[in-house]
């Protein structure tokens, strides 16, 4: 259909020329009906034009541009919907209705062209049923489904994609970037939910890069990186933590983490996020008479002033214990220590075990001390240590301990006696020296002297003997004469002499035994007896004995008193 105004081609059953606009009705009209009257022209177009009206009033804010013209006194009016609604007479049917035509073509043509500069559609007006209420809202209605449909089809996607590869997604993964390489190396550490004790570290790196990991001991893993993206290392806690005694309960690492670019051959570290281990190994230590509980034990009053503390602790693994920070072996898996405590106090003992990569074990013993010690109890020396040497010979050595740390002299007292060696301590306070004695058949006195570490000193008197051949010395002694005993010329370790009487108190039972005898000539003289020799004798109250010797005369009492060296029970 040609328009009468443009001359623009139009559908056959366009109502408005698509180019200007104008209404189109009436040649539509010539085609169906007789239009040979005016009356008829004007209210088949009407009809139309009330409906195009309605549909394109909608959001015009006002018709006067276009009414002025043709209805200078009129306003545009518009119902709660924003359809318009027009005010104007029709004219009367005497008017010429070919002039009202183009009037109205004109206004129509100016509102398309207002339409066409806001970008609506020639079709929004073409097409006769947008003008209908029901219709707009249907296309709403489907348009809300459509998108519904599409954000429902887009999470899927994502989730099908996070399924895929999760670690991807949610350890850190990143796409590499060609032009930025060091984002795509990024690292993620979290516990193992299926082994304890284990972390699983997620390095994300370019395909083909060879990742690194090095543990605290210095040992390496490595593995290629493949087209996911990432590599993942599952680490035993001990490879985290560092290779040394750990003294609290939570530990922050940082994992070293490398890597060589696929191509090169240069190693370089990647930044690694911090770690909070909580779950720090520990090891077992048990002991064997105390009940360590909690961080303090009170051991009550030492008998004898030396502390003794023993126990085990967990096998195989590379320990180490002080006690007040000296070294305690360990023999496998069990330890024992001791230490003499010297004087009356109060005291606490020190006990710490490590290990490298494990939880660190303290523990403190108190205890207390009520008498002063004897130098016989600091310098200790056994009673099967033998302090007489063989008859063929002229040295001897001696053993004993003392505290650990203690520093052992010695000093000879008798003429003939010497030191061959300077007394030697170990950790242990164990300690031996050797001495030379010159002329046989005599007893050789000494002093064993100790400074400890808290500067006390002790002194213990000491005496070691070169003796006589039995069978040699015994058939030249005199008989027992208490007058002969106590003369000056017989008193001498050269003239022996036999004693016979019974012992009626022992004084002493120390290095030396010290008794009182009752000789059968009735005089009461004092015995001087060391037995520290094999096959020696033991004097005890009541025994009736015949013993060989040589005096000593009388002492301070004015009692006399005999050295033995054989004894016959």
């Amino acid at each position: 259909m040609k328009c009468n105004t443009c001359g623009a081609e139009n559908p056959d059953r366009a109502k408005f020329c698509s180019e200007c606009g104008s209404y189109l009705g009436a040649m539509n009209a010539e085609r169906t009906e007789d239009m040979s009257g005016a009356a008829d022209l004007e209210a088949a177009g009407e009809a139309d034009l009330d409906a195009a009206e309605r549909m394109f009033s909608e959001g015009v804010e006002s018709w006067n541009s276009v009414t002025q013209t043709a209805k200078p006194n009129t306003e545009p009016n518009t119902d709660e919907k924003g359809y318009y609604h027009s005010e104007e007479k029709k004219p009367e049917q005497n008017e010429n209705a070919a002039a009202w035509q183009k009037e109205r073509t004109r206004q129509r043509a100016t509102y398309n062209q207002q339409r066409r500069s806001e970008s609506i559609p020639s079709e929004a007006y073409q097409d006769e049923d947008n003008s209908d209420d029901s219709h707009a809202y249907e296309r709403r209605q489907k348009n809300l489904i459509s998108i519904a449909f599409a954000v429902i089809a887009l999470l899927c996607l994502v989730l099908v994609l996070v399924l895929a590869d999760p670690f991807k997604w949610f350890a850190g993964g990143n796409e590499p970037d060609p032009n930025n390489p060091t984002d795509t190396h990024s690292v993620v550490i979290k516990p193992s939910e299926d082994i304890p004790d284990f972390y699983l570290i997620t390095v994300n790196a370019a395909e083909g890069d060879e990742v690194i990991f090095e543990s605290s001991r210095g040992m390496s893993t490595s593995s290629i990186v493949s087209d996911k993206g990432y590599v993942i290392f599952n680490i035993d806690v001990r490879n985290l933590l560092p290779d040394a005694p750990i003294d609290t309960d939570t530990y922050v690492v940082v994992p070293k983490i490398f890597v060589i670019k696929s191509g090169e051959t240069e190693r370089t570290q990647i930044s690694s996020p911090t770690v909070e281990i909580t779950n720090i190994p520990t090891f077992a230590v048990n002991f064997d008479n105390q009940t360590a509980s909690g961080a303090e034990t009170d051991l009550g009053t030492l008998d004898g002033g030396t502390l003794y503390i023993s126990g085990n602790v967990t096998p195989g693994l590379n320990i180490t214990i002080t006690v007040d920070n000296q070294a305690i072996p360990i023999n496998g898996s069990t330890f024992e220590y001791s230490k003499l405590y010297d004087k009356v106090g109060i005291y606490y003992a020190e006990f710490r075990a490590t290990c490298n990569g494990y939880r660190s074990f303290t523990h403190s013993f108190k205890f207390a001390v009520e008498e002063d010690l004897a130098p016989e109890e600091v310098v200790h020396i056994g009673r099967d240590v033998y302090s007489r040497c063989l008859a063929d010979s002229d040295t001897i050595t001696i053993t004993g301990s003392v505290p650990a740390g203690a520093i052992v002299s010695v000093e000879p007292r008798s003429e003939g006696l010497s030191i061959t060696e300077i007394p030697t301590v170990d950790a242990n306070g164990n300690f031996s020296f050797t001495v030379q004695m010159s002329t046989p058949i005599r007893s050789y006195d000494m002093i064993i002297r100790a400074e400890l570490l808290n500067g006390n000193t002790y002194e213990r008197p000491f005496a070691v003997q070169r003796p006589p051949k039995y069978s040699e010395y015994v058939p030249t002694c005199w008989g027992c004469n208490y007058e002969d005993m106590c003369r000056a010329k017989a008193i001498n370790d050269q003239q022996g002499f036999k004693i016979v009487g019974t012992v009626i108190e022992m004084l002493s039972d120390e290095d030396c035994q010290r008794a009182k005898l009752q000789l059968s000539s009735g005089q009461i003289i004092i015995l001087n007896y060391y037995n520290h020799y094999a096959g020696s004798s033991t004097l005890a109250a009541g025994q009736f004995v015949t013993m060989y010797g040589y005096s000593l005369g009388l002492n301070s009492d004015g009692v006399l008193e005999v050295f033995i060296w054989f004894v016959n029970d």
